[in-house]
């Protein structure tokens, strides 16, 4: 999916670069491989005015951002931690993860423009581009909106599919800043 992203942000490059007749002054493709926060970004894309305009607003709301659903329990958490059977072993959590009841609907968090829609292991992703970052909504069952269609925030995206590891229903839930994860914690309102 990083290389989906890769080719997409090259591809915004081409059209902006195009579009303007000459060359974007700013770096635009995203590398093939994401790094946690721990690590430094060199990526960046250019950014239209209305972008970078969404890109501000979205940055001023850290911290106050909707839940991607309304009602739901978060049940695991950003970041590395121990497998609770297997201590020796590490888990890599690039996002957290909510459960909810049966036909839930996942929601943007903020306004933006669905960039992706993808199929990872027979359920759908939604990505959702607010200027330099992306919300990621994962294990849907069905999705209601299009590639390129703009969205608003708590506009439903899609419905949250059965886990078929835990027979619950989740969804997997990550914030990107161009190819960097970080802690959608720390974006979400308090509950």
């Amino acid at each position: 999916m990083q290389d989906e992203i890769a080719k997409a942000n090259a591809n915004r490059k081409k059209k902006s670069s195009t579009s303007s007749g000459k060359p974007s002054s700013s770096s635009s493709t995203a590398s093939s491989g994401k790094t946690s926060t721990s690590s430094k970004s060199t990526a960046s894309i250019s950014l239209t005015p209305e972008e970078a305009t969404l890109n501000a607003s979205f940055i001023n709301n850290k911290g106050k951002l909707p839940w991607p659903v309304v009602k739901g329990a978060k049940v695991s958490d950003f970041g590395s931690y121990a497998h609770p059977d297997v201590p020796s072993v590490q888990i890599e959590n690039h996002g957290i993860d909510i459960m909810v009841d049966a036909g839930t609907p996942a929601r943007a968090v903020f306004d933006g423009v669905v960039t992706k829609i993808t199929n990872i292991m027979g359920t759908n992703v939604v990505m959702v581009r607010h200027g330099e970052y992306l919300s990621v909504y994962q294990n849907l069952s069905s999705v209601n909106v299009r590639e390129g269609e703009k969205v608003s925030t708590k506009q439903s995206l899609g419905t949250v599919a059965k886990n078929a590891s835990s027979n619950t229903y989740e969804l997997h839930f990550e914030i990107w800043k161009n190819d960097r994860y970080v802690n959608p914690s720390e974006w979400l309102a308090r509950k």
